[in-house]
């Protein structure tokens, strides 16, 4: 009898370590992601718009998903339980998709595919959090604990330029910009 409950809590635990491992196996990331990223070039964006004579420049889907790893980097927008290793960006009008790498305490990886809503908020583009995926199941909103994340584009650019209008196209983000006043009014 002893033998046999031996066995039977022996194979009950070489169940669970390949279940757990399965698990693991299941929810690693797909793709090698990171979180390096390109400062905008201001300047060169400046130097377009005055060359096409338009008050307006175009961000294209590198350059919102450069400005949004920058801001996960300098912010805390998900559980403390999970650090992102990598990111990658896809947007679709006001949609972005983030293929995120995660991990788990520093001990399990995984891979998400985590959806946003932009929007233009003066003066912030606000990524509005929607769901977090992994392999097509959605994992509840309380595991993740992800925030809104905030882009100051504002901030971006001379404070001579304020932002008149925002514009999400297919993939990428149009600007066009109004001159703010420069000096107060004149007193009579």
């Amino acid at each position: 009898m002893m033998r046999w409950l031996f066995k039977l809590v022996f194979t009950m635990f070489i169940i669970l370590i390949m279940l757990g491992a399965g698990l693991v196996w299941f929810v690693y990331p797909e793709e090698k992601l990171d979180l390096t990223y390109s400062n905008l070039s201001i300047t060169g964006k400046i130097s377009e718009m005055l060359k096409k004579r338009k008050f307006e420049i175009t961000l294209t889907e590198q350059e919102v998903g450069d400005l949004i790893k920058k801001q996960l980097i300098l912010s805390n927008a998900i559980s403390p339980e999970f650090q992102i290793k990598g990111a990658r960006f896809e947007l679709e009008s006001n949609l972005l998709t983030a293929y995120m790498n995660l991990s788990y305490m520093n001990m399990i990886d995984i891979g998400t595919v985590t959806y946003f809503e932009l929007t233009w908020n003066d003066p912030n583009v606000t990524a509005a959090y929607q769901r977090t995926e992994v392999k097509r199941f959605v994992l509840p909103t309380a595991w993740l604990m992800i925030q809104s994340i905030e882009i100051p584009v504002t901030d971006l650019f001379p404070s001579v330029l304020g932002v008149g209008n925002m514009a999400f196209e297919k993939d990428s983000v149009r600007i066009s910009f109004k001159l703010n006043r420069m000096l107060p009014p004149k007193n009579k």
